[in-house]
């Protein structure tokens, strides 16, 4: 079992307020078994994106889950997901918050994990990277 490290960013950077970032470390020095990272964005593109989905409340970025492909297939990406998660509905006091992942249109395996924790694809683009799609949920 992993243990989970804490890391908080709170200057703000091309939008992005109080970026969080998770890890989980691994039994071996030096290694990382996972990542997950998260900011708060408040930008002109997600003001677009919240009247696409009719939403007032805050909104979130998952900027990253990333497993060391020695962990990979063992459930840490949705583990890493899940704290993520978590730590959002902490951070917004458990405000309803709109979470949006970016998953590039070939990552079947991210799709298939976003997909069970009942993230839908938006239909509407990314518009900084074509080949990335945004998949949304609430928490």
């Amino acid at each position: 079992m992993q243990s989970w490290i804490r890391a908080e960013a709170r200057k703000e950077c091309s939008g992005r307020l109080d970026e969080r970032v998770l890890v989980a470390d691994s039994a071996e020095p030096a290694c990382l078994a996972a990542v997950a990272a998260h900011a708060r964005c408040d930008t002109a593109y997600m003001a677009w994106v919240r009247e696409q989905v009719q939403w007032d409340g805050p909104v979130r970025i998952l900027r990253a889950v990333a497993v060391d492909v020695r962990y990979q297939g063992q459930g840490l990406g949705r583990v890493a997901m899940e704290h993520a998660l978590d730590d959002i509905i902490d951070r917004e006091h458990e405000e309803a918050t709109l979470v949006l992942a970016l998953i590039h249109e070939g990552n079947e395996r991210s799709q298939r994990m976003a997909a069970s924790l009942d993230f839908e694809l938006a239909p509407f683009p990314c518009e900084d990277e074509p080949a990335m799609n945004f998949w949304f949920g609430d928490v």
